[in-house]
């Protein structure tokens, strides 16, 4: 690895006052240091402009509440490194995360971005099992034990790139459009999807961030981000149909298969109105008997979908 490759490091930061400062001190306990932090504040109203302030080489951006997709766009642009590493302001380093990291981009220059195994982290509670073994995301599944082979394909089906856990080259972000600032969910698969069509990605199975699990997590909103998922593969298909056909991604069975599980999702909340929509929605882009059977059942009122799901447990 080059001791003079050049990283910043950009945080955005919503209300994590309680969180920064382990943030931070995993940034300034790396092996490789950046040569600089940048901390977006999005409007926070606690205080995290004071606990960042505490910390004379973290250079402070401040801006009114626009979500995270901006908050990141903001770090990118004043960013004056080669590579860009995105770490949440709840979520912590492993001490060797970007010494290992620019190591792989350097043995993989095709590379645009890598990203890294994580586990969720919470206190008291048994760390279990991280993202990797959990989902059983091996060389196998990769398809390379460093290089995600046919990205694109496995990145519609689901969003294995954890946000905290990547660095990427900042041209190829600049390339690919940044963070779409319309989604405040999904925002990170959008790009990803994005880099995908661009460039090779990699990965390293090591485990080298700790996300932190509380109250106000975004990703623990399941029907927003089922719908944000929704609206971010129908974007990727309207604006790259015909590259997506000629490269052979089946975005169409993703979105089947996407609006299927959403109208499950609302059909266990009794929201038959929006489950239905969402299971129709299923099978116009191709038949499956267990959406159909779905459906029907929204047929048969709320006392019975009711009846059912409590049955189900």
């Amino acid at each position: 690895m080059a001791a003079n490759s050049l990283v910043s490091v950009v945080i955005p930061a919503y209300n994590c006052a309680q969180f920064a400062a382990d943030a931070l001190d995993s940034v300034f306990a790396q092996s490789h240091r950046p040569i600089e932090v940048i901390v977006v504040d999005d409007g926070s109203t606690d205080a995290t402009a004071q606990v960042v302030g505490g910390y004379r080489d973290v250079r402070y951006i401040g801006q009114t509440n626009r979500g995270p997709s901006a908050a990141r766009n903001a770090g990118i642009g004043a960013a004056q490194g080669e590579y860009i590493a995105f770490l949440d302001a709840d979520d912590v380093w492993m001490p060797k995360k970007l010494s290992q990291q620019i190591a792989l981009l350097e043995s993989c220059p095709q590379a645009g971005l890598a990203f890294a195994n994580m586990r969720l982290s919470s206190e008291g509670n048994d760390p279990g099992l991280s993202m990797f073994e959990k989902y059983n995301f091996t060389a196998r599944f990769f398809g390379h034990e460093s290089l995600v082979v046919d990205a694109l394909s496995k990145l519609v089906r689901a969003n294995f790139i954890p946000t905290s856990t990547v660095i990427a080259r900042k041209r190829i972000l600049i390339d690919a459009g940044g963070f779409d600032e319309k989604f405040r969910k999904a925002e990170d698969w959008d790009l990803w999807l994005r880099i995908a069509l661009r460039s090779p990605i990699a990965y390293t199975p090591d485990l080298l961030m700790l996300k932190r699990v509380h109250d106000v997590n975004t990703s623990r909103d399941a029907e927003g981000m089922n719908e944000a998922a929704l609206l971010v593969l129908e974007k990727l298909t309207l604006d790259n149909h015909a590259l997506l056909l000629k490269l052979g991604v089946d975005i169409t069975g993703a979105l089947r298969d996407g609006y299927r599980n959403l109208g499950y999702f609302y059909l266990r909340q009794v929201a038959l109105t929006p489950a239905r929509t969402a299971l129709w929605k299923s099978l116009t882009l191709g038949f499956h008997l267990r959406a159909l059977m779905y459906l029907l059942s929204t047929l048969m009122g709320r006392w019975f979908v009711g009846s059912v799901v409590r049955a189900r447990g």
